[in-house]
């Protein structure tokens, strides 16, 4: 049982990305965001609990701000956050990012937000000793973690697909061909769905990067070694945060889970 909620837990933070590439799809709805809102938190309180829902709707909207506001920050008009019932949530921006450096920033900010609340979260368990709040903070950590897999179009792969382009547009293709071949992989030997999407729009997405291959301004040597280092810290502290928590009961799970 616990297993089945960590990979329902996972889908509803990686439904996000597979709607970010479809953005189009996103603004054309014809429902508001409230009414989106309000669907999505009833859906998760069907499969989990009322508590369970908020604690994933808040996560999610803490998660997508970090990008918003890193948009914002590099100049990229928004259209806002998206709840969507059974898939999760999406910053969608109204424009392209203007540079691969800026895709980075935009992309590292969910996690390093998500992250900020997770530990929140969990030095309130260390004020109250109430497992409830480990649980959650090893939760958060768990779902900003696994979407830091250097797998497009997951906010990890989004980050190493920058740095591959950045050292030249072949190994920037390269990799995508083998984010493909890994979410085919793990589609098959895992038997999660999850991978089919993600093999899906992995390849949606290296036909749109063959063709603006050359359009994003590339990272320099110094910011491409600035955004690996800041990749592995960010993936180091959320892990770090899991195993800190690994002997609670409730956190354990996710921790169990991540590991397969």
């Amino acid at each position: 049982m616990k297993s089945k909620a960590g990979l329902i837990a996972l889908a509803v933070k990686v439904g996000p990305k597979i709607v970010a590439v479809l953005a189009k799809l996103v603004k054309g709805l014809k429902v508001g965001k409230v009414g989106l809102a309000g669907t999505s938190m009833a859906s998760y309180a069907y499969m989990f609990t009322w508590e369970f829902a908020a604690m994933i709707m808040f996560m999610l909207f803490v998660h997508e701000s970090g990008h918003i506001w890193a948009m914002k920050r590099c100049g990229v008009k928004t259209k806002g956050i998206y709840f969507l019932p059974f898939v999760g949530g999406a910053a969608v921006a109204d424009e392209e990012f203007p540079s691969r450096g800026a895709e980075v920033f935009i992309a590292i900010m969910g996690p390093i937000w998500g992250f900020a609340l997770a530990l929140l979260t969990g030095l309130v368990y260390v004020a109250t000793e109430n497992p409830l709040f480990a649980a959650a903070a090893s939760w958060m950590a768990m779902v900003n973690l696994f979407n830091l897999l250097p797998i497009n179009p997951l906010d990890g792969g989004r980050i190493m697909k920058s740095i591959a382009y950045s050292v030249h547009s072949r190994v920037g293709l390269v990799f995508l061909v083998i984010g493909i071949v890994a979410s085919g992989f793990l589609a098959f030997k895992v038997g999660l769905g999850l991978f089919v999407f993600l093999l899906i729009v992995g390849g949606l997405e290296l036909v749109f990067e063959y063709k603006r291959r050359t359009e994003h301004p590339a990272m320099n040597g110094a910011t491409i070694f600035g955004s690996a280092i800041a990749y592995a810290s960010v993936a180091g502290v959320l892990w770090g945060l899991m195993a800190h928590m690994e002997h609670i009961p409730g956190a354990a799970a996710a921790m169990e889970l991540l590991k397969g």
